[in-house]
């Protein structure tokens, strides 16, 4: 089985961040239905569902929001302008990821 990696899109960067660089312990709480097989799935279901619903629940106009796909998307109004990958954790046991059996999130 292949090594977890994580992934994570966020407009402004400040969510990402902390997650990468910040405090001395992390937790991350994701449902199972967020599992994919690899990181290209993983950007796919970011772009074509995640960011989508996000973007319709923030009333922020975008063209994912109205059904366009992501390729025209202008970054003032992106809810998707930092992609975090993160490969392996240097300092162990800073980060806990808990997958959740409940159907939560996008």
């Amino acid at each position: 089985m292949p090594k977890a990696r994580h992934r994570w899109v966020d407009g402004f960067g400040n969510r990402v961040a902390a997650q990468v660089y910040g405090p001395r312990n992390v937790f991350l709480f994701a449902s199972e239905k967020k599992i994919v097989p690899d990181v290209n799935a993983a950007i796919k279901r970011i772009q074509t569902v995640a960011a989508p619903l996000n973007a319709r629940r923030l009333g922020i106009d975008t063209p994912c929001s109205r059904g366009e796909g992501c390729d025209k998307c202008n970054p003032d109004v992106s809810i998707c302008n930092f992609t975090v990958i993160m490969h392996r954790q240097r300092v162990k046991g800073r980060v806990t990821l808990f997958l959740m059996k409940e159907d939560f999130g996008f």
